[in-house]
């Protein structure tokens, strides 16, 4: 059994800049001559994007062994990148007896904003083989992260950040403790005014308006609680958002679709479109640090999860090992292959939850 102080292992971050030398801080002492494996690669990502300055990398040695539990972090380590654009080299040394034969590890990567907020992150378990004491990696891709993930909306507990954003004319609209930010015609225009007390709005009470009037402008952004889906991409988020300005009305989404799929367990219903097996159970447990965990009809089974710009991706699940009957057997293999291939997500108006790969197949569940 791995224990949580050993998150405390030697580690090193090494950052390339200009001639500088790789550096280690772990100290020297009487444990130094023990085995170790090194970990080495680099963070990168395709888009032409500049990452904004002050923006934090890390990255995670985790254990995968355990299929119906969240994967705990080994090592990990952040830097703060400063200036500094991808790539981002790195490298992690991990105290031999911190990995155990047949166990099961993989590293991942992320970098946030100067806010904490997500920007890029891997969207797979990049394993290594722990009987190996120097691992290259090489290149790991990043994808970009939803820019409103983890966000809730404004009138919940949290208030700290809430984005919206539309097309046609493209616009984005950020709430925060201070200020109501928004941003149109393709970024163009921008007002900035003070985030105003929400008010009640909706034919049930299921909305809240935020209303300024100045002399330069008048801004009013009316959000309400309901399933909206991107016009582009089809994402699903929980708030649909209008705004106002000037004459002008801007419609689009809001709301962080993270959060359609956490905070509870989802019970299959249909594995594409056969139903299920009476008194069997598959399960979806979405959590926050991207493991996803649950029953896969027999079996436990853990994966990884990750929403981009696009849609959602799936790591490859691992499972325990039990003997099933071949009807459950079957069932589960489909169950695991669907969810694996899956690409995209939605709620339905009763809400169902809908997972989508590319080809059409679909698993649908409930919360229980």
């Amino acid at each position: 059994m791995l224990h949580a102080s050993r998150t405390a292992a030697i580690l090193s971050f090494v950052l390339v800049a200009g001639c500088m030398e790789p550096h280690s801080d772990h100290a020297e002492d009487a444990g130094s001559s023990m085995q170790q494996t090194s970990i080495t690669g680099s963070l990168t990502y395709r888009e032409r994007i500049a990452l904004p300055p002050g923006s934090i990398a890390r990255v995670t040695l985790s254990d995968i062994s355990r299929a119906d539990a969240a994967a705990p972090v080994i090592v990990e380590t952040s830097v703060e990148l400063g200036n500094r654009q991808v790539p981002v080299p790195f490298e992690l040394t991990v105290p031999g007896d911190d990995l155990e034969p047949g166990s099961r590890y993989a590293v991942r990567g992320e970098i946030r904003d100067a806010d904490g907020r997500l920007i890029w992150t891997t969207d797979t378990a990049n394993s290594i083989d722990a009987d190996e004491m120097s691992i290259d990696l090489g290149t790991l891709l990043l994808v970009r992260a939803p820019s409103d993930t983890g966000n809730v909306a404004p009138g919940s507990a949290d208030e700290s950040l809430f984005t919206a954003r539309g097309n046609e004319p493209g616009w984005l609209l950020t709430i925060d403790a201070q200020n109501m930010t928004l941003k149109w015609n393709y970024g163009d225009d921008e007002t900035v005014v003070p985030v105003p007390e929400p008010s009640p709005s909706g034919a049930s009470g299921d909305g809240r308006s935020y209303v300024s009037v100045t002399e330069a402008q008048d801004l009013r952004v009316d959000v309400v609680d309901r399933i909206c889906r991107d016009s582009m991409t089809g994402m699903p988020h929980p708030n649909g958002v209008t705004v106002s300005i000037d004459g002008q009305t801007l419609q689009g989404c809001g709301g962080s679709p993270a959060s359609l799929l956490q905070d509870g367990e989802w019970v299959v219903e249909d594995i594409a479109g056969k139903g299920i097996i009476d008194s069997s159970r598959a399960t979806l447990n979405f959590g926050a640090d991207g493991s996803l965990a649950g029953r896969a009809s027999c079996n436990s089974y853990g994966a990884t999860w990750t929403l981009s710009g696009e849609g959602l991706a799936v790591g490859q699940a691992r499972g325990t090992l039990m003997a099933c009957a071949p009807a459950l057997d079957g069932q589960e293999r489909e169950f695991l292959r669907l969810l694996g291939a899956a690409s995209h997500f939605d709620i339905t108006d009763d809400g169902a939850l809908v997972i989508r790969t590319a080809d059409g197949e679909t698993i649908t569940a409930r919360r229980e």
